[in-house]
């Protein structure tokens, strides 16, 4: 954390408004359409922590994920109870009590269930009065035979007549269920800041400008700037606001069974300057995909589905950039190979890595026959094994980390790499979620327990059509190797395209064909994956090789 210790609201100031309308008795629905770092869990965390010591009843917390309810019971909801001031929460939560389980915490006079959106035991287990939904877009739009996560969780509330119900996420698109519920609030707030011109305003990126001295923030209704050393006092002095222009405080005392919407985006986050606002900004919106996470978790807003374009590449200007070596180039510091595995043949691509994940392509071939049979393997084995490259520098080198797809017989690829993972040859399968990690944790699979890596070739597959449009040579860059590189390749290494589908009235992105064959694309992945098990070791390499001479 940017700031370790007790949770100050001071800090974040925003969080004190939103805190304070969570536990107000006049409030039955809070959403908070929230960008990345302006304090979103601690808000969360300190609301349960208050409901604990002075309105105890059942509570429920959902996340998407089950890991992401494992963390929170076992870190930081942990870590909040055993140190918060006076031991106020450990006189009421004994968490060696035989009732706590590692999904449910029991406390005097109730008890809170940690829940995921893709469980429906944990959903429809208990009635409960407080309702936590976290990152609500993330949820699955349907459970088989149940219907939609976010009906069947708020069924769990229907025994109190004041129960309350908090969502919190950042948006996705327009009609994600976040920016819905937003919108169908009763009073939407937004943090304004007031200038010295006598004005309020929102922090909104149109306004984000640089001169000589640097970034500023040009207030809307004046000719006023602020340079970073402003934007806390600026915060300090701010107020939830709501579009009619009523104070929170006002509202909060007055309504009776509120449905409050705040929207808040990272602006707010007292460890971003205007200058990382800025930066960030120019950076991620050169392209589709990564504008796509800086509209969504740094601006706080939804993203339009005409925004969303996949790539599309011209094959004839892609077919221009192949160059003629022979040898390993210059900045080739370390190889990786992906291995895709057919019914009846092994193709592989092996890939040079540089500095900053500029990469060549170095060799690719078809390994034809059975691949329930051992030939086909032997001979995958003087390619990933045995071969070796001729370096520009007048040294050797041999693939460093291999990837093998298992999504096809499986269980020959878990043989195969089980006995070579000294030699850094392993399984992978591909996991499409988009907030999949880039490569997992390794794990033990099959009757081999092989190690096998996931990979998220969502993530990853953006990544390498940003690299693919990059036309200056550096960082990111692709080079393509005359002889191996025609037609055919660069038509697989394009087969695929960013779409948005809609699956039960939500709206997620998916990766589609279109064209049939993708092996190129495929492989790609695997050895963007392989790299990053050594990435961290490639400066050493580049000193190593710069004292070649």
């Amino acid at each position: 954390s940017a700031f370790p210790g007790p949770f100050r609201a001071d800090i974040v100031k925003i969080t004190a408004g939103v805190l304070n309308a969570a536990c107000h008795k006049n409030v039955s629905k809070l959403t908070w359409v929230a960008g990345t770092q302006i304090g979103k869990t601690e808000t969360i965390l300190n609301s349960l922590g208050y409901i604990i010591t002075e309105s105890p009843a059942s509570i429920m917390l959902v996340y998407p994920e089950k890991e992401d309810a494992l963390s929170m019971g076992s870190g930081r909801l942990k870590d909040m109870i055993d140190n918060a001031r006076d031991n106020i929460l450990k006189e009421r939560v004994d968490l060696s009590n035989k009732r706590s389980k590692k999904y449910e915490v029991p406390f005097l006079g109730g008890i809170l269930y940690l829940a995921w959106a893709t469980n429906v035991n944990r959903l429809s287990s208990r009635p409960v009065k407080y309702l936590f939904l976290d990152e609500i877009d993330k949820y699955p739009a349907h459970i088989p035979g149940h219907g939609s996560p976010l009906s069947l969780v708020q069924d769990r509330k229907k025994s109190f007549a004041n129960s309350k119900i908090i969502m919190a996420s950042t948006p996705t698109f327009e009609d994600g269920a976040i920016w819905q519920s937003f919108q169908s609030s009763d009073y939407k707030f937004y943090y304004k800041m007031q200038c010295s011109c006598g004005e309020m305003f929102t922090f909104d990126i149109s306004n984000l400008y640089t001169d000589d001295d640097g970034v500023y923030y040009l207030c809307p209704h004046c000719s006023i700037k602020y340079r970073d050393k402003d934007k806390p006092v600026l915060i300090n002095n701010g107020a939830w606001i709501s579009e009619d222009n009523y104070e929170l405080e006002e509202v909060l005392n007055f309504g009776y069974k509120l449905n409050i919407g705040f929207h808040a985006n990272s602006f707010y986050a007292p460890a971003l300057s205007f200058t990382d606002i800025y930066n960030q900004n120019k950076k991620m919106m050169q392209n589709s995909f990564d504008a796509r996470v800086f509209v969504n978790g740094w601006l706080g807003l939804p993203y339009s589905d005409d925004d969303l374009t996949g790539a599309d590449f011209e094959i004839d200007k892609l077919m221009e950039r192949v160059e003629d070596y022979n040898e390993l180039p210059a900045g080739v510091l370390a190889l990786t190979c992906g291995v895709d595995v057919q019914k009846n043949r092994l193709e592989y691509l092996v890939i040079g890595w540089g500095l900053n994940r500029e990469s060549w392509v170095v060799d690719k071939g078809v390994i034809v026959g059975d691949t329930m049979q051992e030939g086909v393997w032997s001979e995958l084995d003087l390619i990933v094994v045995h071969k070796k490259y001729k370096h520009k520098k007048g040294i050797e080198l041999k693939i460093m980390v291999t990837f093998v797809d298992s999504g096809f017989n499986t269980n020959m690829v878990y043989a195969y790499t089980k006995r070579r993972e000294s030699l850094r040859v392993f399984s992978i399968k591909g996991a499409n979620r988009s907030d999949a990690v880039e490569v997992s944790t390794p794990k033990r699979s099959g009757f081999e327990k092989a190690l096998r890596y996931d990979l998220g070739v969502h993530s990853i597959k953006q990544n390498i059509y940003y690299f693919l449009s990059l036309s200056e040579q550096g960082a990111g860059y692709m080079h393509f190797k005359n002889k191996l590189c025609d037609k055919a390749f660069f038509e697989q290494l394009t087969a695929e395209r960013l779409v948005v589908k809609n699956e039960h009235g939500k709206k997620y992105e998916a990766w589609e064909k279109i064209r049939e064959r993708n092996e190129v694309l495929d492989m790609y992945c695997y050895c963007y994956g392989a790299v990053n098990l050594i990435l961290h070791k490639l400066p050493a390499y580049s000193a190593q090789l710069e004292q070649l001479r």
